[in-house]
């Protein structure tokens, strides 16, 4: 999947960390099957922390566009106009609990 790109799922969980940001977490495996918590709890969570995941992250961006203008001359200089829109950026990671668990148990052993 390349960066900015959405995948049709069903399932994903949104995170909106502020109003000019928010992520879009996709399990690869699809929707969590929460009956094997019940079931299996040990087997439930180890899948759960170390399941790869797409991350989406949507945030408002400033961009600087130059513009050439159009003089009659053809001479006429380049002007930096500010944007505003929402960019999208995508990565194949696990979930950020998991990330901080991994850290945590590697300066512990």
């Amino acid at each position: 999947m390349k960066s900015g790109e959405l995948s049709q799922q069903d399932y994903s969980l949104t995170y909106v960390v502020d109003p000019k940001k928010t992520y879009l977490i996709q399990p690869k495996d699809g929707e969590i099957n929460y009956d094997n918590a019940l079931k299996n709890p040990t087997k439930f969570y180890n899948r759960v922390m170390n399941q790869d995941v797409m991350e989406h992250k949507v945030e408002m961006k400033t961009r600087t566009e130059v513009v050439r203008g159009a003089a009659e001359d053809g001479d006429m200089p380049q002007v930096k106009r500010k944007t505003r829109g929402f960019e999208m950026t995508s990565r194949l990671t696990k979930r950020a609990i998991a990330r901080i668990l991994v850290a945590v148990q590697n300066k512990l052993y």
